[in-house]
């Protein structure tokens, strides 16, 4: 592992000490003050000096939140500050990479509060739908928190201030079941997946992809083979960040609701609101509580689901949560949303040609499967069938991490000309072939 990658195991272990503590130990009224102050220790002690980046994003947003609130652009004037300043940090701060997974999550957090707060003055006969629940009770010493709380500090899980708020003030924290079952299974899966990296690393180091003896010396099957472990390190790596995530929040409490509101993904309950509100301490111990609000990802769904779509539903599904509401929605133009949603995507992960790549072959892809669908609609399909397409989906999968990874141009051009741009040449023959078979 790199030592990038050993900052985060022990930083994401650290958090689920605090998060031991913060469930046995901190009493409700200071939860709040303990959850900021783990989590400005944690950027202090990281970040040093370039704390004051996120401190900045989050004091600016504060000011557009709190001085402009009865104003209906006030959303729309933070998304804009908080994209620019996004900008100017990447290309002329050059700050550390983990001070960038803070202002990446400082951004999520900020603009989604400016923007529901401005929903709720836009249209205040909707306060009491579950979409605008943010009430008017934000004050700067909770909004502070709520940016600077230990859980969710690298951008996942991301959770609404609703979600965050309802930590605060509901019972359920205490109350929440299985979190000792989920937390160990968590613990075992991280160590398993550190440990698979650590094979995969050893026997097929992303730097050997670099030299100038894989592409010269190996055969053409290895160099498209080795996209294969190349591909599940990647997807390993992410994967182990997501697990270690939820830890605290099982411990916590944190995005913990009744089996019965049906919660979903970022989004928190469903159905069934004022019956969760009518419940007392004394008859929480029969409820089951659902943790899907914060559940970020299901790995044998990314893998075994045929249809690529559906697939990377399954993947960082909190952020997708975030871009589906705080943009896609946001656009006034059906033909514009998908593209707008893509591009922001690409900008908040790092406007780097490699993003920007891959996030237009995600599109392109999910166009051609669709005109599949709708060819195939209807027919029966066999296990061989089902193999080859999920096979065929991880394939593409792979080559998109591949050039995910690579980040510079010449390091792609050099690796996709030597596999002869393979999935390029599968995805525009599935393409063409598309409009010349009928249904």
């Amino acid at each position: 592992m790199t030592k990038d990658d050993i900052t985060y195991v022990v930083f994401f272990y650290s958090l689920v000490v605090a998060s031991i503590i913060d469930r046995f130990f901190v009493i409700d009224r200071h939860k709040g003050h303990y959850g900021a102050g783990v989590g400005m220790t944690a950027l202090l002690f990281l970040c040093g000096s370039e704390i004051l980046y996120p401190l900045v994003n989050v004091g600016i947003n504060t000011i557009i939140i709190l001085c402009f609130s009865r104003k209906r652009w006030s959303g729309i004037l933070s998304f804009i500050f908080t994209s620019a300043y996004l900008f100017y940090f990447r290309y002329y701060c050059f700050a550390s990479s983990l001070t960038n997974m803070f202002m990446m999550s400082t951004t999520l957090k900020m603009m989604s509060v400016a923007i529901d707060h401005a929903k709720v003055n836009e249209f205040p006969k909707h306060n009491d739908d579950t979409e605008f629940q943010l009430t008017n009770e934000i004050t700067f010493e909770h909004l502070i928190f709520y940016a600077l709380h230990y859980i969710g500090l690298v951008g996942v899980p991301f959770y609404t201030y609703k979600t965050y708020s309802d930590y605060i003030n509901l019972p359920f924290k205490h109350h929440s079941s299985d979190w000792q079952y989920k937390s160990w299974i968590c613990v075992i899966d991280s160590f398993i997946v550190i440990l698979g990296r650590q094979l995969l690393n050893y026997f097929w180091p992303f730097s050997y992809f670099l030299t100038d003896e894989f592409l010269e010396k190996r055969s053409i099957f290895y160099r498209i083979w080795i996209i294969y472990p190349l591909g599940f390190d990647f997807v390993l790596r992410i994967y182990n960040a997501f697990i270690m995530a939820n830890i605290p929040c099982y411990i916590s409490g944190l995005g913990a609701y009744p089996d019965f509101t049906k919660p979903e993904c970022g989004h928190g309950p469903t159905i069934n609101i004022e019956k969760m509100k009518m419940l007392s301490k004394e008859n929480l111990h029969d409820v089951t509580f659902s943790y899907k609000t914060i559940e970020n990802a299901k790995i044998k769904k990314v893998y075994f689901l045929m249809q690529f779509k559906k697939s990377i539903k399954y993947w960082n599904r909190t952020i997708q949560f975030w871009l589906y509401k705080y943009v896609f929605k946001m656009v006034p133009y059906n033909a514009l949303k998908k593209p707008a949603t893509m591009l922001f995507s690409s900008y908040w992960h790092g406007l780097q040609l490699s993003n920007l790549l891959s996030l237009f072959f995600v599109s392109l892809i999910i166009y051609i499967e669709e005109r599949w669908e709708n060819i195939l609609k209807g027919k029966k399909f066999s296990s061989f069938h089902k193999c080859i397409r999920t096979v065929l989906k991880i394939h593409i999968l792979y080559n998109l991490i591949t050039i995910f990874i690579s980040q510079e141009w010449n390091v792609i051009v050099r690796y996709q000309s030597s596999v002869y741009w393979n999935y390029i040449v599968i995805l525009s023959l599935l393409l063409l072939s598309s409009f010349f078979v009928r249904p």
